[in-house]
This record gives structure tokens, sequence and C-alpha cells, in this order.
């Protein structure tokens, strides 16, 4: 799924639009983030740790979207974003740029992948 191509973002958009995904997505964060409030005393509007609560919100509907390409017989071999760097807090937590610096490649199968092997920067020194 390459949801840096604007057709897959327009189709993850519509699904994310509909009133029942998003009311899921929403149940599964409320669940997410008060165990994750009660384990670690952190604001849920507040975290500054490592996920702020969009991007926690944003993975879930992620997550939703691929089961539901799943049902509808599309196996998701792998995911493809833009990302972006967080400014420092303004007291509501971090604040987003808005602006793409970076593209994220996850591979949900990695028995797919027949060769890996290990890189090293060093090598080209």
């Amino acid at each position: 799924m390459d949801l840096t191509e604007a057709d897959s973002q327009e189709q993850f958009q519509k699904f994310s639009g509909y009133l029942r995904n998003s009311q899921k997505a929403q149940e599964i964060f409320k669940a997410f983030t008060f165990k994750r409030r009660k384990k670690s005393n952190i604001d849920s509007h507040n975290v500054e740790d490592d996920n702020s609560p969009r991007d926690v919100y944003a993975g879930i509907m992620t997550e939703l979207f691929i089961a539901f390409l799943k049902k509808k017989g599309c196996r998701v071999k792998y995911v493809k974003k833009h990302t972006e760097t967080l400014l420092p807090p303004n007291g509501y937590g971090y604040q987003r740029l808005g602006l793409p610096n970076g593209t994220e490649f996850t591979i949900r199968h990695p028995n797919d992948v027949a060769n890996i092997q290990k890189y090293s920067f060093k090598e080209e020194a």
C-alpha cells in the first residue's frame, strides 16, 4: 500500500471519513490511551514520550484500512508513507509542520523478503 500516491491517499481518506470506521478507530484509541495512561501516568493529550495521540490514531486507522482491504482479497505486503518531523512542544504537545521530510517503508511480512543482509556505512568510507 503506497500512501505516497494520490489515489491511495484518496481511498484511505474516504475510508477514514466513514462514520463507522472513525467510531471503531476512536474506540480502539480510547482503550489504548486509557491503558497507556494507567500504565505510565501520562496525560493522553500531552504525550511526549514516543508517539503523539494523533500518530497513534493514524496508525489505528491504517490497520483498520488494511483489515478492510484484506476482507476484499488484497494482501498488503508493505506500507509506504511520508513522514515529518515534529516541532518542539507548544504547551499542548508537539506541533506538526505539515511538510514531509522522509519516507517510511514498513514490510508487513518479513518472510516475503528473500535476502536481507547487514549493511554498514563504514564499508563505504
